[in-house]
């Protein structure tokens, strides 16, 4: 029994396979395997300008609330928007994406992704002590015997006599940072807790196996299939057939991989559109969102697709190699003719074989017949 068809066809099911799946899985983790291109991808989005809106609106309701002024003055919005800017958020969500992909790569022991927002609580608090200092400056001195109408420094109609303004400022200052406008101002993945009390670095504490895994999924995807397309063109009954084996492979799934990035393109943008048609999807930052999903699938389907029409190509490439090495006529004629003549010579070297001689039963003879005398 000849083992070699079986296991050739083996191989041949393996690349198959691999070719198709290594499609996909090499092409997203060409894309979501890197830091670099979500931060550019954030980036080039627009996202922290929309999150910058959301926060200041909040913030301005918060200081509001908490320290009497109102969030439709212009100044508290000047004093907001110098603190609170998209380079800050971007450059703490750039830190986060490192500090999580070194926690999944295993270069660190714990997660350690914190947005850091203190630095912008104490730039407000500085700018509201100087815009009350500014404030109780401009106010006029109170009457003698008046008093102010209130204690609080940001609502007074009059400074008293004798008013210490860098101690009202300081208060206001203070009072700032005690507030809880900023008190979620350090957002930790390791201590941030959750409606079920439970730390998120439990629940993503299988983060870096899962990423390590899908890492070496990939390249043994990409190991297997080139040893299955070795095997293949050593199994085959010759080197020719072998590639030419191969470049069929190659041509049917890049035919394929190619087909399947079209669509998977094609279903992204309608699920978009559905969702930018829905109350959901019409809040900026959901919004936002849709179209940075709609760009990590445009590029997952470029890569995918570059990566079948290099299939189609190498198809082409070895097809076209297995007709040019056929041999010519002339070459197959001389090739049998040398067959024949070392089949002859061989014939002719050989001596000639007697058969061999049977022996009959000996036969006895029959005596001959006497003259009839004549009478």
């Amino acid at each position: 029994m000849n083992i070699r068809k079986p296991f050739a066809g083996l191989c041949a099911a393996l690349l198959v396979t691999t070719l198709l799946s290594l499609g996909f899985s090499w092409s997203a983790w060409h894309v979501l395997g890197q830091p670099d291109y979500i931060k550019k991808t954030l980036r080039d989005s627009g996202i922290y300008n929309t999150v910058v809106q959301d926060v200041l609106k909040q913030k301005s309701s918060d200081l509001s609330s908490s320290i009497g002024l109102s969030a439709d003055q212009p100044q508290v919005q000047n004093i907001l928007t110098k603190a609170i800017t998209p380079t800050l958020l971007q450059d703490q969500a750039e830190k986060v994406i490192d500090n999580s992909f070194s926690w999944m790569q295993g270069e660190t022991n714990s997660a350690g992704t914190t947005l850091d927002l203190s630095s912008a609580k104490q730039q407000i608090a500085d700018n509201i002590g100087t815009y009350t200092t500014q404030y109780l400056q401009s106010l006029p001195a109170c009457a003698p015997g008046t008093l102010p109408n209130t204690t609080d420094p940001l609502q007074i109609n009059c400074r008293p006599a004798g008013y210490d303004v860098t101690a009202a400022a300081n208060e206001v200052k203070a009072k700032v940072l005690g507030s809880d406008a900023f008190q979620n101002n350090n957002i930790t993945l390791g201590g941030q807790q959750t409606s079920g009390n439970n730390a998120l670095s439990n629940q993503f504490q299988g983060g870096p196996r899962m990423y390590q895994g899908i890492e070496l999924a990939v390249y043994a995807q990409a190991v297997l299939a080139v040893l299955s397309l070795a095997g293949l063109i050593l199994l085959s009954p010759s080197w020719r057939l072998g590639i030419r084996r191969v470049g069929v492979i190659a041509l049917w799934t890049g035919i394929v991989n190619a087909g399947l990035a079209w669509l998977s393109s094609f279903a992204m943008h309608m699920v978009a559109k559905k969702l930018a048609q829905t109350a959901f999807g019409g809040q900026p930052l959901q919004q936002k969102l849709a179209e940075i999903a709609e760009v990590i699938v445009d590029d997952i389907r470029a890569w995918w697709l570059c990566y079948g029409i290099i299939l189609v190509v190498l198809g082409i490439v070895l097809l076209v190699t297995y007709r040019l090495t056929r041999p010519s006529a002339a070459k197959v004629a001389s090739s049998l003719a040398k067959e024949e003549s070392a089949s002859a010579l061989t014939a002719s070297d050989t001596p000639p074989t007697t058969p061999p001689v049977t022996s009959t039963p000996a036969q006895t003879p029959k005596p001959p017949k006497r003259p009839r005398k004549i009478q």
